[in-house]
């Protein structure tokens, strides 16, 4: 299963996300479930960096991809990071219904430290 755990900060405005496992819903490499996470995540951090200027953190490894606002940037850019961000949230919450039991997305609460990564 794929799990993608948005960090939040105390108001609600997600400030980095980590995705990790793998959805078993396919041949390694051929697992539509894993393209599309893997397709929104990158997406939206590209557009945070590259469309809007965002400084982020990005981590990426074989079934892992971590995205973290760097400090302070959450305010600078928030509107239109929201955007991007929820937009990727409306992506993978449809991936999510249409296939049940390979991908669960949770919201966490507020960061406990400006540098964590979000935990999953």
């Amino acid at each position: 299963m794929v799990e993608v755990a948005l960090q939040c900060d105390d108001r609600g405005a997600i400030v980095g996300f980590a995705a990790r496992g793998h959805a078993g819903a396919g041949p390694r490499g051929r697992d539509v479930v894993c393209a599309g996470v893997s397709a929104l995540v990158q997406t939206a951090a590209l557009g945070l960096e590259r469309r809007l200027g965002a400084s982020v953190r990005v981590e990426a490894a074989d079934g892992v991809f971590l995205c973290r606002l760097a400090p302070g940037q959450a305010s600078d850019v928030s509107g239109r990071a929201q955007d991007i961000l929820e937009t990727m949230v409306l992506g993978l919450t449809e991936i999510a219904r249409g296939a049940p039991g390979r991908l669960v997305v949770r919201r966490d609460g507020p960061v406990a430290s400006a540098g964590a990564v979000p935990p999953a």
